[in-house]
């Protein structure tokens, strides 16, 4: 057999546990993966499930697209197709499901299986990943994503982009990596290009989409931040501490000088003592102007904690009164106000993909007295989104102004009265 795909998905063919391909329309994604299992199934037993997060009936999966790839190829006499599924040589088979309708209980049905391709990946939520990676656990078993990205909070974006598991094999196919791209297509394509960019750039080239209207912060605010470059700041030094809550949140220590972050510190599965530890040893040697604490929850007992380490922190409720209340529903919609302001204006901030992400991670609306309200952590959960731990912690830096005037006459103050002077004292 004479089988030819494009060379980008070449890497494809080898086994990996993990394997992508993330792109634009007419990139012949599909149609590689479709093929790859046709093939595959010819050469050795093969149990596929074709998922999608949602699959109404058997007309949104991909079964139509591997019966034509199975004819394609002459091998209908191979293959003995059905109106739900497929059966093929070597006893394989081809199921075809949606993941939406799954818990942790029917998840269990897909653990025969050991291919698990996922179409249409960026529409997956973070609970239909954590349910089906650990269920496609036979021997060298493999799970297939292919997807259009729409945003960089995606969760496939994330687990394959952006915290790509070692060994995985994840390749980028735009329609100009594909010389079989369609000339149907490539009308409809060229249209795009000359007439709309940020669709063509979305649809054809496997950009993010344009921002959503209830989106905060818009993905360019974040990319001139990261352009800005100058000399260092000699601005107040504070830092922002954003205490972990849930299993899979972060605690972040965060420092901006003036107008510039300079330095971010992340953790996970640290206890209250921990945190507080590391943070003071931290603090001690960077010195900071000011620290604001997100006192809420268990943060309260880190904030109790610092301060009999001799620490003068600001406990910071993210639920209590704005300042302006008559504009913003409360202390966390503002902070993030002033923080997008500054990004907008001054901020620069590093080229660190979790902090471009976490920025543009959350949506806002109006409450009823036409207030702007930042979108909860719980709610962001809900849309299969980790928290913004990052961006909460650069929020948490604009809590409250730290005047460089007065910090420079406390300063002269101490040296012309030859005491030790301590940072942390606040202002």
């Amino acid at each position: 057999m004479d089988i030819k795909f494009p060379d980008v998905f070449r890497p494809l063919v080898a086994p990996a546990r993990y394997k992508g391909a993330w792109g634009g329309r007419g990139s012949g994604k599909s149609h590689f993966f479709g093929g790859l299992l046709c093939l595959r199934a010819l050469k050795q037993q093969t149990r596929a499930v074709c998922l999608r997060e949602v699959q109404n009936s058997i007309k949104d999966s991909v079964k139509q697209l591997i019966e034509d790839k199975i004819s394609a190829y002459g091998l209908s006499g191979y293959f003995d197709i059905t109106d739900t599924q497929i059966r093929g040589p070597n006893d394989s088979l081809f199921v075809f499901r949606g993941l939406k309708n799954h818990n942790a209980a029917s998840i269990k049905s897909l653990e025969g299986f050991d291919i698990a391709w996922v179409e249409e990946a960026q529409t997956v939520s973070q609970k239909s990943l954590d349910l089906l990676i650990p269920t496609i656990r036979m021997p060298d078993s493999e799970l297939w994503f292919s997807w259009n990205p729409e945003g960089p909070t995606d969760p496939i974006d994330r687990f394959l982009r952006k915290q790509k598991p070692a060994g995985a094999i994840v390749v980028r196919a735009n329609y100009v990596d594909n010389p079989f791209f369609p000339d149907v297509l490539r009308a409809d394509m060229e249209r795009d290009r000359a007439g709309d960019r940020p669709k063509y750039e979305h649809v054809w080239l496997g950009g993010y989409r344009n921002v959503s209207d209830m989106q905060f912060i818009a993905r360019e605010t974040v990319r001139e931040a990261q352009k800005r470059q100058s000399e260092p700041s000699e601005g107040p030094r504070i830092m922002g501490l954003d205490v972990a809550r849930f299993g899979d949140d972060r605690t972040v220590l965060l420092l901006r000088a003036g107008h510039q972050v300079s330095r971010i510190w992340r953790w996970s599965a640290l206890d209250l003592m921990q945190t507080a530890g590391r943070v003071s040893e931290i603090a001690a040697r960077e010195k900071p102007h000011a620290l604001f604490v997100d006192g809420v929850g268990v943060g309260g007992g880190v904030v109790d904690r610092l301060r009999q380490l001799g620490l003068k922190v600001i406990d910071v409720n993210g639920g209590a009164r704005a300042g302006n209340a008559v504009r913003y529903r409360n202390k966390r919609a503002e902070m993030w106000a002033k923080m997008r302001d500054w990004l907008r204006d001054v901020g620069e901030i590093p080229d660190d993909d979790e902090l471009a992400i976490d920025l543009q991670a959350p949506n806002y609306a109006f409450d009823a007295l036409n207030r702007i309200q930042i979108e909860k952590k719980e709610d962001m959960k809900k849309r299969g989104l980790l928290s913004p731990d990052l961006a909460d912690a650069l929020a948490l830096t604009f809590a409250e102004a730290v005047h460089p005037e007065r910090m420079n006459a406390a300063a002269n103050f101490r040296r012309a009265a030859n005491v030790s002077y301590n940072p942390l004292e606040g202002w």
